[in-house]
């Protein structure tokens, strides 16, 4: 009896255990904030829930029972219920929608587990609402939606207001260089650059807002692409020689041996950035000189990073300011702006380019001392090379008397020669020139060739050359005249002093070697007392080949634009009005080149150059389809790339970009039509 009672109390104070182990766990079952359901893992039906399942689905624990999990679910969810109901998930919930006795939708995440319920076994799935963050998502989503609808639209009104702005200013700036070029009244010539520099200021003005518009919406995009070094330099300073010259500066530009001929990069981006950092060095510096300089920051197999380095003898910029000036709308001196112009942009542009050209830009700088704006980018290596080299082959061992006073002419001047192996003799005034003419001929050497400055001290280059004619030793050496500070009339001293070749700095390489190449070769005719002309950079390039163009421009104006500066070159023009014209007379004649607007009534430029694209298949010729129009926005060069066209220039038309992309493209013809 004393067992059987010990047994009935174990019994006993087990069953106790149990229902206050069971208490125990229903209370902390309650307690979890999170719905969780328990079910038959065969017949799915619910076999309980927590207080927080009741409270969120609003049924009662026998409705609960009498239910199973699609009871809770949309019909939409049968079949992923169906996939999902006999897997085991609990690392990544899935995601369904519920519904609540009172007709209410949530969105909620289940993970579900294997478990062992009452000895029999079972599913636990843990519920998560996650409603409010899924209506948060949804706002966010719309709201992303309607932010990218408000960009594609700002982005399309900007590039309208760009086009539609862009067309008269090609014409206001095109005619306007046009009409300085003909014969003109110191009145007349004033009244016309005011206009010119207006015009052009208000061009910067569009740009920089437009740039910073896309910087501000994330759409500031490179499109890189192989290109000439040297070329685009050249190009790029020649169109700030004349604002430096105004002011009698001196811009130089030192290109480092080594620094390859071309590279890949995007070198519209590369010219926004050096004019905005020599536009800026020139509008801060009232005398002195202003140096661009590039060498190698260091190079791989395939990839080569360039220091770019623009100094200039300017005011300076305080310490406390060296970082702002990067900034938006940020000067280092508020009044800057009523004193030089400016809206500010163009160094936070400048930085934004920078970066996404994987560089840094920084500044160094001691104010009243001058500046030195620094900056890198990382550049692909092009697959031609040594093109300069090549011409310049029959140069070699050519005794060269370079006369310039200031170191950094010198180092420039005579790292170029030097690379085309000629035998270099450095002076810096034109007495000592003299002396080292006359010290070599009598020693049975002399100079073949001078390059003189012609701001010397004492006895300028115009002095020196005189001397030299009037010697009958050095009468016929070759002379090429360099200035950094062109003056109405020194072209007419040239010829009347019978100079070769008078060329203006900065110095540009291909420019020089052309120079020096005909220079040279026009010797015999000074032997033979005749007096060639005067050899200079418009001379260089109305000597280059003519060529038939045809011009699809439907817009009178700018019709009449290009045709006088294509026709100023040298070239035959054919006016096509619209995309169907030009391909009619494509199929007519034979072009060297076609230039074509994009946006023209009756078929587009686009459609155009596709027809032509389609007519030349099959016929191994294809003519170069440059790109002229206002469409200046991002990705619309990749657009005309894309649709068939070989080169891009944007509106308003700068003769310098438009012609050397003709120059390039033609030049590419025919290398590749000898090469057939």
């Amino acid at each position: 009896m004393a067992e059987n009672r010990e047994v009935a109390d174990e019994v006993q104070r087990l069953r106790a255990a149990l229902r206050e182990s069971e208490a125990n766990y229903r209370t902390l079952f309650d307690r979890v904030a999170n719905p969780v359901f328990i079910f038959d893992r065969k017949s799915y039906a619910f076999l309980t829930c927590n207080a927080a399942a009741l409270r969120t689905y609003g049924y009662s624990m026998e409705e609960i029972r009498r239910m199973s999990p699609p009871d809770l679910h949309p019909p939409e969810d049968s079949d992923a219920l169906r996939r999902n109901l006999p897997q085991r998930n609990v690392e990544r919930p899935n995601v369904y929608t519920h519904i609540a006795k009172d007709g209410r939708r949530m969105t909620v995440e289940i993970l579900t587990n294997e478990i062992e319920y009452q000895g029999c076994p079972a599913w636990i799935s843990i519920v998560h609402d996650v409603s409010e963050r899924s209506r948060t998502e949804e706002k966010l989503r719309q709201a992303r939606r309607q932010a990218e609808a408000a960009s594609r639209s700002k982005g399309e009104f900007l590039a309208n207001v760009s086009h539609e702005i862009r067309t008269p200013m090609n014409a206001i700036i095109g005619m306007t260089e046009l009409a300085l070029g003909t014969e003109l009244d110191a009145e007349q010539k004033e009244y016309l650059e005011i206009v010119r520099l207006s015009s052009e200021s208000l061009l910067a003005l569009l740009n920089d807002i437009l740039d910073f518009s896309k910087i501000e919406a994330g759409k500031l995009d490179l499109d890189p692409l192989e290109f000439g070094l040297r070329d685009s330099l050249r190009d790029t300073l020649r169109t700030l020689v004349v604002r430096a010259e105004e002011k009698h500066l001196e811009l130089a530009c030192h290109i480092a041996p080594g620094i390859p001929e071309r590279v890949v990069a995007d070198p519209g981006r590369l010219r926004q950035i050096l004019v905005n950092l020599v536009g800026n060095a020139i509008k801060f510096t009232e005398k002195g000189q202003i140096v661009v300089e590039v060498e190698i920051e260091s190079r791989s197999q395939d990839r080569v990073q360039l220091l770019f380095s623009v100094a200039d003898s300017g005011e300076g910029v305080p310490p406390d300011k060296q970082q702002k000036i990067f900034e938006a709308f940020a000067q280092a001196d508020g009044s800057i702006t009523r004193i030089h112009g400016g809206t500010g942009l163009g160094l936070a542009i400048s930085s934004q380019l920078v970066a996404l050209m994987g560089g840094r830009i920084w500044v160094e700088s001691e104010p009243g001392v001058g500046s030195t704006f620094h900056f890198t980018i990382g550049c692909g290596l092009g697959t031609g090379a040594g093109r300069l080299q090549r011409r310049a082959v029959d140069l070699k061992g050519l005794r060269v008397l370079l006369v310039d006073d200031l170191l950094i002419n010198q180092r420039i001047a005579g790292e170029i020669l030097l690379s085309w192996r000629m035998k270099v003799t450095v002076a810096d005034r034109g007495v000592k020139a003299l002396a080292a003419l006359r010290s070599a001929v009598q020693q049975g050497t002399p100079f073949q060739l001078v390059i003189l400055d012609a701001q010397l001290p004492v006895l300028d280059g115009f002095g020196v050359a005189e001397r030299i004619r009037s010697d009958r030793q050095l009468a016929f050496t070759t002379l090429v005249m360099l200035t950094s500070s062109a003056q109405r009339g020194d072209a007419a001293r040239c010829r009347e002093l019978g100079v070769d070749a008078y060329l203006t700095k900065p110095l540009i390489q291909s420019d020089l070697l052309d120079a020096i190449r005909t220079a040279l070769s026009r010797g015999k005719a000074r032997r033979q007392k005749t007096r060639p002309e005067l050899i200079t950079r418009h001379s260089l390039r109305e000597s280059r080949p003519q060529l038939n163009v045809l011009l699809a421009e439907d817009n009178e104006v700018n019709q009449k634009l290009a045709l006088r500066l294509l026709e100023k070159r040298g070239h035959r023009v054919t006016v096509a009005n619209n995309g169907k014209e030009a391909l009619e007379k494509a199929r007519q004649g034979e072009f060297d080149i076609i230039l074509m607007d994009v946006q023209m009534p009756v078929m587009g430029g686009f459609a155009a150059t596709q027809a032509i694209r389609e007519m030349e298949a099959g016929k191994g010729s294809r003519i170069p389809i440059i790109a002229m129009t206002a469409l200046a926005m991002t990705g619309d060069r990749d657009r005309c790339l894309a649709a068939g066209m070989d080169g891009y220039v944007p509106k308003p038309i700068k003769p310098t970009k438009l012609f050397e992309t003709i120059e390039r493209l033609a030049d590419f013809r025919q290398g590749a039509e000898r090469g057939r």
